[in-house]
């Protein structure tokens, strides 16, 4: 039986040490590689850039649309819509969203108009007029869950394609919204429309 001296002990912790820190800066560096990464996805003519640990979902409505399923039901989602809601002759695009505002709420539990201000959009490549639509609503929890209603914050970025209306929305939790304003901006920042 072999004895180790103090100090043979000592550099035995400090190298066990060394290799578990090493481990987590490996992780802490490949979490942050996947999570800055994108993907494609691409759904009814429609595409949108989303990080690399988002899922596709489909969602009766839109045409294309994913989730971050790591953040809970709850967690931040992104969409694209093709709307129904119809230009009127001469209207402007603030004009239509001001009225599209209207109608929007009304399948939304609690829907509450937080602004409605001008935005841009990059759409196949070039730089359209929009306008964001931002409201709050409450979302149920999945079926058979005892978690409460969340309040989630959204923004429909309404912009015109072709003589159609479209809807880039970037939701998440009312306290996750203000953190993650920087991602909503990346992720509806250029969108493919059919």
């Amino acid at each position: 039986m072999s004895h180790t001296s103090p100090a043979q002990r000592a550099m035995s912790e400090v190298l066990v040490w060394i290799t578990v820190l090493f481990g987590l800066l490996v992780g802490f560096l490949y979490m942050r590689s996947t999570t800055d990464r994108t993907t494609l996805l691409t759904q009814s003519g429609a595409s949108l850039s989303v990080p690399l640990t988002w899922s596709s979902e489909r969602v009766e409505g839109t045409l294309v649309s994913a989730h971050d399923w790591r953040a809970g039901s709850f967690g931040p989602r992104v969409s694209v819509t093709a709307l129904t809601h119809a230009l009127m002759p001469e209207e402007t695009l603030s004009a239509s969203v001001a009225r599209y505002s209207l109608n929007r709420g009304e399948p939304l539990e609690g829907y509450r108009v937080l602004g409605i201000k001008p935005a841009g959009l990059r759409v196949n490549g070039t730089r359209q007029d929009a306008v964001n639509l931002t409201f709050a609503y409450l979302q149920d929890a999945p079926a058979g869950s005892d978690v409460p209603p969340a309040v989630m914050i959204r923004t429909d970025t309404v912009t015109r394609w072709k003589g159609a209306l479209y809807a880039v929305s970037f939701a998440a939790e009312r306290d996750e919204y203000p953190r993650l304003d920087s991602l909503r901006a990346r992720l509806t920042a250029d969108v493919r429309l059919p």
